[in-house]
């Protein structure tokens, strides 16, 4: 697949034969073997050699420090020594010094830079699809860049999220801990350009709210940034790993230089970029620019104005100075072998996967009674108690596990209910069987229609739930305590279960994992399974029905209802008569 390079190069003029042309690469601590500069440069090598290059071009390898003014310095000392064009650097917030810089000696430069427009919806993907969080902060540095990526972010939440906190890097220090109280944000996004600007956010940040999950954008991701040691996620990239890499560029890479990691595919991509680009033409200023190129992660194209590279994202996770891919879209080859994978998958009778449902999934539907379940005002709740009482909370120490819990407890509430009232778990409506009663969380924009309301906090001497006419309560302390807590997970959930949660983590990697995993699933579908009959029950005498007798599995036979399985708990014939004349019955 490489013959087409290979036969461009050699179209090159004699005397550019005879005297091959040199391309500079920039790259940060290019000499320390952990870096991802040092990664960078071994890719675009990988490229040169892979292509059969290395006697019509070479490469001239310049290390900076990752400031804008080493940047500078070494594009101005690779402009001395001749090259005709320069890749690099790595880091995002660093390709505008890079091409200014460039510019002045005439040279064209291949640096990376993302799209507001992507970085918004690779955020999106994350804080929203699999993090579920309704309340984001966003900490900018009021550059045009950042003002542009705010915007797009707010369009891309839609209605699924909301931005409810917004600052400054330099308001950081003094306002967080004040505003953070007043919106209580699950996660943070930061954009900031690269340096002690980062880290002195982040401090902030960890000080006063150690729990709230923090992301960094492309251009807020230095080199330095390793030494964190709270773990972050990082939008950044793809890696080759989460998807089908093609040509030889992942086995190559592993066997010269061990595994693939963070810069090494960018540097690759990088690499041959620069190497059509000197097939098609003579270099000049936009000789990279509106390039298109299917590399080993999928299609990469460069900006028609800037020549930036415009590679496709995802969330990478740093931890103990390590970038590992997050959220992988599919499991690498060389984990297929390993662990549990081949004798195990996940046992679907412990519940639906974590994700399946989510509360913002569920929606009132016009012409029914509305139910809106929720967790009870201030002065109500209990949930945060009950949870750490069973173990599926980390008490404050990792914010976003304890939202996930919470989402999928209420999200399996509110399914199961769905079932008992004859809909689709997802709240959908079966024509000419389905009652008119639907259930969510929350009510439609400028809503005026009152709903019932189902509250899901509390305890009781002796009842699991109770009515109140046209609202009722459902015990969750009572449930807990008299049902669950002889389960309590054990130890409780911390920070590390994220991954357990979010969908991150590859079911059949780690057997002792993976026994966690169904354990957490086990305990939170549980919990919810016996939530949900006692609101079917309760939810059933707000619509007028009595307690009954004659069925062992009916949902209002208080005799017998603490022992149903919830899959099998059902109203009886009669009283699904009675609310079909009370709720009437979705058309078909």
């Amino acid at each position: 697949m490489w013959s087409w390079l290979v036969a461009a190069l050699a179209a090159l003029s004699p005397l550019q034969a005879d005297d091959p042309p040199h391309l500079g690469v920039v790259a940060t601590r290019a000499d320390a073997t952990d870096s991802d500069g040092h990664a960078f440069a071994q890719g675009a090598a990988l490229a040169l050699e892979l292509a059969d290059g290395g006697d019509r071009v070479r490469w001239i390898v310049e290390s900076c420090d990752g400031s804008v003014g080493g940047v500078e310095q070494a594009v101005a000392r690779l402009a001395e020594r001749g090259v005709i064009a320069i890749i690099g650097p790595l880091e995002q917030s660093l390709a505008a010094p890079a091409a200014s810089a460039a510019a002045r000696s005439r040279l064209p430069v291949l640096a990376f830079q993302a799209a507001a427009d992507d970085v918004a919806l690779a955020l999106v993907d994350l804080v929203v699809t699999h993090w579920r969080a309704p309340r984001i902060a966003f900490v900018g540095d009021g550059t045009t860049a950042s003002r542009e990526l705010h915007k797009a972010l707010e369009g891309a939440l839609a209605e699924s999220a909301a931005i409810t906190l917004e600052l400054t890097a330099n308001e950081v220090v003094a306002q967080f801990a004040a505003k953070f109280a007043k919106t209580a944000p699950l996660v943070v996004v930061i954009d900031v350009a690269a340096g002690p600007a980062v880290d002195a956010a982040l401090d902030a940040i960890e000080a006063h709210a150690p729990g709230i999950a923090c992301v960094l954008t492309p251009r807020s991701y230095g080199d330095d940034t390793k030494r964190r040691t709270r773990p972050l996620a990082i939008v950044l990239p793809r890696s080759p790993l989460v998807t089908t890499p093609t040509g030889p560029f992942v086995d190559a890479c592993e066997k010269a230089h061990g595994a693939v990691r963070y810069g090494s595919a960018e540097g690759f991509d990088a690499g041959q970029i620069a190497l059509s680009a000197l097939a098609r033409a003579t270099p000049s200023p936009q000789w990279f620019a509106d390039l298109r190129h299917h590399g080993p992660r999928g299609e990469v194209t460069t900006d028609a104005k800037t020549g930036f590279v415009r590679a496709p994202l995802q969330t990478w996770r740093l931890e103990r100075g390590k970038l590992d891919p997050y959220l992988p879209s599919a499991l690498p080859d060389a984990w297929r072998d390993q662990g549990t994978s081949k004798a195990k998958a996940p046992d679907p009778t412990l519940g639906d996967p974590f994700g399946r449902w989510r509360c913002d999934g569920f929606a009132f539907e016009d012409g029914t009674q509305w139910v809106r379940f929720s967790w009870g005002d201030e002065q109500r709740s209990t949930i945060d108690a009950d949870l750490a009482q069973l173990g599926l909370s980390t008490s404050g120490a990792c914010a976003l596990v304890d939202h996930l819990v919470k989402d999928e407890l209420m999200a399996r509430v509110i399914a199961v209910t769905n079932t008992k009232f004859l809909r689709e778990p997802n709240g959908h409506a079966i024509p000419g069987r389905s009652l008119k009663i639907s259930f969510a969380t929350r009510l439609p924009a400028r809503a005026k229609k009152k709903p019932w309301e189902a509250y899901v906090a509390g305890d009781h001497d002796a009842a699991g739930g109770m009515a109140h006419g046209d609202w009722c309560e459902i015990f969750s302390t009572f449930i807990r305590r008299t049902i669950f807590q002889p389960h309590a997970l054990q130890p409780p959930l911390s920070a590390a279960d994220l991954d357990l949660l979010d969908g991150s983590y590859r079911f059949g990697t780690d057997r002792a994992r993976d026994l966690r995993s169904e354990t957490i699933r086990s305990l939170i579908n549980g919990y919810a399974g016996s939530m949900a009959l006692t609101a079917a029950h309760e939810i059933g005498h707000c619509a007028g029905l009595g307690h009954s007798t004659d069925d062992p599995a009916g949902i209002m036979n208080v005799d017998e209802g603490a022992g149903i399985d919830y899959p099998e708990a059902h109203f009886t014939d009669a009283e699904f008569d009675a609310m079909r004349k009370r709720f009437g019955v979705s058309a078909k």
